[in-house]
């Protein structure tokens, strides 16, 4: 029968693909401030918030910057007064007395 093999019967190495790109992180738009009008009078804060729409590949940028922000609410936030008003007098009723009595 002959001698028996020696060594692996595979080997690996790392590898660096020239072909892939270099992908930086990417967020997403903020959205709108929320806690307008009168939310924003009575919580005193808005938010809006983003998220993260590509995560860094192949060596790409991380992320940096914050998800959500707050900010105090200024009056130009806040929903104007609405003035009182009344509106005008209805119809008379009819009378609930009888005549001659």
């Amino acid at each position: 029968c002959g001698t028996p093999c020696a060594g692996a019967l595979e080997e690996t190495k790392p590898c660096k693909p020239t072909h892939c790109h270099r992908q930086d992180c990417r967020f997403s738009p903020w959205s709108a401030w929320s806690g307008d009008g009168e939310a924003c009078a009575r919580e005193a804060v808005q938010s809006r918030s983003r998220t993260v729409t590509q995560e860094p590949q192949n060596g790409g940028s991380p992320c940096s910057g914050p998800l959500e922000e707050t900010k105090a609410c200024t009056k130009e936030d806040e929903a104007p007064a609405t003035p009182c008003s009344l509106e005008v007098w209805s119809e008379w009723s009819v009378c609930s007395a009888s005549c001659g009595g």
